[in-house]
């Protein structure tokens, strides 16, 4: 079987470059393979609260235009991700048990269909997991208010915790961001990408050839957040 093509469609943004430490990947089996072993990464480093963010599906125009339909479709495609990660992570010897907490009903939903494995014990973020323990890891599917993301920090005070695909409110306060990746665009193309995959450091990659570009990345913080400033990233590919 072949690598998962892109979902969602036209518009993506996929490369295939050689030459930088962080290697662009090809398609979502090599995203979902990158973003797992920085999460592993994160945890054999110690880490009690780490994040990870990318473009769930290929279609920036389907990502962001709001419709039902590609809500769903972007959901979905999460919940690929979140089943995989927590497939790895169970059968990786990382923990003894895998708490997985869905932001919302209609994500608790897919994942109740997503085939996960038996130990996972699945829940809503709104709930907790009361029953966690210093060998557990929580992971957080897409949480969108800052309640929510804060109630996920709490309970890294319990387990370590991976928020994966954030729907809103990235870049929260206390969470290192395990592994990210954005494309940047200019005249509705892909001219560069940010990206940051744990033990590695954040770099921006070309969006010609995937090589490392000469430039460092610069972050907006706020009272709340920290992120890469991708206004000025953009701009300076631009240039």
């Amino acid at each position: 079987q072949g690598p998962t093509p892109p979902p969602g469609g036209g518009g993506g943004f996929f490369g295939g470059g050689k030459g930088a430490t962080a290697k662009l990947p090809k398609s979502y089996d090599e995203i979902h393979a990158q973003a797992i072993a920085s999460i592993e990464a994160s945890l054999a480093g110690g880490y009690r609260a780490v994040e990870v963010e990318f473009p769930a599906i290929a279609s920036v125009n389907k990502q962001s235009d709001g419709s039902a339909s590609s809500q769903a479709m972007v959901r979905k495609a999460n919940v690929v991700f979140v089943a995989k990660v927590a497939a790895a992570l169970s059968a990786g010897g990382r923990c003894e048990r895998v708490f997985l907490l869905a932001g919302d009903r209609a994500t608790l939903q897919e994942l109740s269909r997503a085939g996960l494995p038996q130990s996972t014990v699945l829940g809503v973020l709104q709930d907790g997991a009361p029953s966690a323990g210093a060998r557990d890891v929580i992971l957080v599917a897409t949480p969108a208010e800052t309640r929510q993301w804060a109630g996920a920090l709490l309970l890294s005070r319990q387990s370590p915790v991976v928020v994966l695909n954030g729907a809103c409110n990235n870049g929260y306060k206390g969470f290192e961001m395990a592994y990210y990746l954005k494309p940047m665009t200019f005249n509705s193309q892909v001219n560069g990408y940010v990206t940051r995959q744990l033990p590695g450091a954040w770099m921006v990659l070309s969006g010609t050839d995937g090589s490392r570009v000469a430039m460092d990345v610069t972050f907006v913080q706020t009272p709340d957040s920290f992120r890469p400033d991708l206004q000025a990233i953009s701009r300076a590919l631009s240039m």
